[in-house]
Formats: C-alpha cells, sequence, structure tokens
C-alpha cells in the first residue's frame, strides 16, 4: 500500500475536521498542525523534530509551520495546515527559503529595534549563503551585546539574570503583540508564494 504523503495527510486532517489551535495533544479528536501529524506517527505530540524528518523537512520550517498555525485567525490557521504542505512539497532549496523566511520574520520586529542589529541580521540573510561563520558570529555578539543594553534600559535597577529574561520577553511579546495577525499573515504569504526556492 502507498505511503500518504504529508500534502494528503494535510488534506485529510482539514477535511476531517481534526485541527484546533492551542494544544499539540489530540483532545477531542482535534490538535495543532504538528499535533496532528505527530499524533498519527504515534510521537509524542510535540516531537517538532521527529515530523520534520519523517516527512524530510528542515526542522526549522516544522517549527515555522506550528507558530504560523497559531498565530493565525482560526480560519486561516486551517488553510495554513494544507498550504504549507502544499508549499514545502515545492521547495527546490531549503537554505535559500529559510533565509527569505527570516528577512520576512526579522522585519516585524525591525521597527522596534533601535540597535540596528534587526537590519545587519537582515542585510546577512539576503547575502545568504555567501556569509561568513565569522560574520554571523560578529552578528550574534553584536545581537547579544543589544540584548543586554535593551535588557538593561528595560529592568532598570534590576540586576539579576531573571529580570533580564523577563524584560527581554516582554519587549519580544510586545514587538509580536504590536505586529497582530498582519505579521502572522505576511509570514504566511512569503513562504506559500515563493516556493521555488
Amino acid at each position: 500500500m502507498k505511503q500518504e504523503t504529508h500534502l494528503e495527510a494535510a488534506k485529510r486532517h482539514r477535511a476531517a475536521d481534526m485541527l484546533a489551535q492551542g494544544h499539540f495533544e489530540m483532545a477531542g479528536g482535534k490538535a495543532c498542525s504538528v499535533g496532528c501529524f505527530t499524533h498519527e506517527l504515534g510521537l509524542d505530540p510535540s516531537d517538532i523534530a521527529g515530523y520534520a524528518k519523517h516527512y524530510n523537512i528542515p526542522e526549522w520550517a516544522a517549527r515555522l509551520e506550528e507558530a504560523v498555525f497559531e498565530g493565525l485567525p482560526a480560519g486561516d490557521a486551517i488553510n495554513w495546515h494544507v498550504q504549507f504542505a502544499e508549499a514545502a512539497e515545492n521547495v527546490t532549496n531549503w537554505t535559500a527559503k529559510y533565509h527569505t523566511t527570516m528577512v520576512v520574520i526579522l522585519e516585524v520586529a525591525l521597527p522596534h529595534d533601535k540597535s540596528g542589529v534587526v537590519q545587519r541580521v537582515i542585510d546577512l540573510h539576503k547575502r545568504g549563503p555567501s556569509v561568513t561563520d565569522e560574520e554571523w558570529a560578529a552578528a550574534g555578539a553584536a545581537a547579544w551585546a543589544a540584548a543586554w543594553a535593551a535588557a538593561g534600559a528595560a529592568a532598570g535597577a534590576a540586576a539579576g539574570a531573571a529580570a533580564w529574561a523577563a524584560a527581554w520577553a516582554a519587549a519580544g511579546a510586545a514587538a509580536w503583540a504590536a505586529a497582530g495577525a498582519a505579521a502572522w499573515l505576511k509570514i504566511r504569504d512569503a513562504f506559500i508564494l515563493e516556493t521555488t526556492q
């Protein structure tokens, strides 16, 4: 018997009304995007890496699939489940797809970045595979420095690691809350419209 493809399974999940945001575990016959697959594969409900390996897609893409599924309005999320599988089937260069997708994601944070680091990383992603390990390391160091500076400003006199983590998490949450569903729709559209990369 022929094994069901990723896209065939996704279409079946949507047709059977198996999709629900908010939980990996199958509850009442419904689960999130990744949860539907992991349930049927006999994996731990949140085993994104196992799901990605089974369908031969990069783990980053499977994580993106789930994040976008949870961020979209419910009706769009259910359709995204199939749109992701269909787009993934047509990707010919996952490295190029990673870089173009990261540019779109980072553009959401760009208006909230006063350090210039986000634009620097966007520029590196636009160059793609030609970026050296040293350039990525330098950008990473700059990102950490900016994060510490932002945390210091946000946390005020609080000096502990817990205060820094809370301030940084709040800043990240604020950026995504400000962007709202429009950001998730933009990421979805970028992923499904540029499938030949």
